[in-house]
């Protein structure tokens, strides 16, 4: 979705899949692992459908997880800005050749612009904010 995003400027339908992973993870973290800000979080291991069950009764999870999500989506669209000069160079070796290796790609993939992150603490919470040097958030 993010690559999509960066380098098409919009995102297909081909990314349900990866909403539901990440929406899923974020109801792990917000209520399993306790990291919601309140007291309270489920005992034992994850349990799938307890996991659809809470999605459908808890109205705040989703105002509470939304946020998560678009903090990782706009800390990933600046990895891939980071590296943007390199994949676009890989996407045209790969067009030139018709195939690299994993090691090309690897070496292929060096950020012209290092991405800084900083943590901050926001309303009881902590969380990062990610920008490509020489650029504001």
């Amino acid at each position: 979705m993010a690559a999509e995003q960066v380098f098409l400027g919009e995102h297909g339908d081909g990314v349900a899949s990866n909403l539901r992973r990440a929406t899923r993870l974020a109801i792990i973290l917000d209520r399993h692992l306790g990291m919601n800000g309140v007291l309270n979080a489920w005992p034992g291991g994850v349990d799938e459908r307890l996991i659809d069950s809470v999605r459908r009764i808890d109205g705040p999870l989703l105002n509470r997880i939304e946020p998560i999500l678009q903090e990782q989506l706009a800390r990933e669209k600046a990895i891939i800005e980071s590296h943007r000069a390199s994949i676009e160079g890989l996407w045209l070796e790969l067009i030139g050749r018709g195939h690299l290796t994993g090691q090309e790609i690897v070496d292929g993939l060096r950020p012209e612009r290092p991405l800084t992150c900083r943590r901050r603490k926001r309303a009881g919470r902590s969380d990062s904010d990610c920008t490509v040097k020489g650029e504001q958030s």
